[in-house]
């Protein structure tokens, strides 16, 4: 008796801790993934429709994927808002829907991690860029090529003026980043090589059209080849539907090849993120999060 005796505070405070545990469980504040899926079930389904057709193309084949889920610090698509509707092909239909419907129920997901806006006036400019920006990516990246960054802008960097240069101004990559192509490309992830190599053949082509203003823009490039090293598109021969960011490169280059690598690795890894469940839930649920 004694021994069960001895027993007793034990089991009571192994009881104790044990309905706890089960009330923790029972009361625990619902997942993420459920807040997004119950405010999914408020919005209209052909809404729902339009914004998954709408993140499908930003996620896959604008190679947004690689900017929420991976190391890309950021990435543009192109709309143009005026082609008549005769004309509009699906793309374009819908980046510019999918735009107008997003911000119908954008206040409902709030994503502090990323910079997700429109450049271009939607009163006059027929082209409308809509970018994903991630805020801690890009200023970790320019935190470590801010040599490069201050004599390009000529001022000094900080990575909160940045910031809010590109989530507030009109112009924001042209201004941020002076327009000028070796930051714009690092800021995409195209590399620090591969970037300025592309802005040694833009300044260049600049020079030949003001020598030859008549010749013909493939005419120029033609003549690039000869006196500049040869750059071209990075090909994805996978039969993967999460198209690989596609960009300028120098095929020899060690940067390319680990870029590449990296970029492979990347997709895998998403690949495996959206076989999870619900495409539109996972996007919205990684657009939000604090982690």
């Amino acid at each position: 008796m004694k021994k069960l005796a001895d027993r007793r505070p034990t089991f009571f405070v192994f009881s104790v801790l044990f309905v706890f545990a089960l009330a923790s469980l029972y009361y625990e504040k619902p997942s993420k993934r459920a807040v997004i899926h119950n405010i999914l079930e408020i919005i209209p389904l052909e809404d729902k429709k339009t914004l998954t057709c709408f993140f499908h193309q930003l996620m896959f084949q604008e190679s947004f994927a690689f900017i929420l889920l991976g190391r890309k610090p950021m990435g543009t698509a192109v709309y143009n808002q005026f082609i008549p509707n005769y004309l509009d092909n699906d793309i374009n239909r819908s980046l510019k829907n999918g735009w107008a419907t997003w911000q119908k129920w954008a206040h409902l997901f709030p994503h502090p991690k990323f910079i997700f806006r429109t450049i271009g006036d939607p009163e006059e400019d027929r082209f409308i860029k809509i970018v994903l920006i991630n805020k801690k990516t890009l200023a970790r990246l320019f935190d470590e090529y801010s040599e490069i960054y201050e004599p390009i802008t000529g001022h000094p960097y900080s990575p909160s003026t940045l910031i809010h240069q590109l989530n507030t101004n009109e112009n924001p990559i042209e201004e941020s980043f002076a327009g000028h192509h070796e930051l714009i490309g690092l800021a995409h992830g195209y590399g620090l090589h591969n970037s300025h190599l592309f802005q040694k053949r833009h300044e260049k082509m600049q020079e030949l059209q003001s020598q030859h203003r008549w010749v013909t823009r493939e005419d120029l490039a033609a003549d690039l080849e000869i006196v500049e090293p040869k750059m071209r598109l990075l090909e994805d021969h996978s039969f993967s539907q999460i198209r690989l960011p596609i960009f300028a490169i120098d095929p020899d280059s060690q940067e390319t090849h680990a870029l590449i690598e990296t970029y492979h690795a990347e997709r895998q890894m998403i690949e495996a993120t959206y076989q999870e469940g619900d495409f539109l839930e996972i996007t919205l649920d990684k657009l939000i999060s604090t982690d």
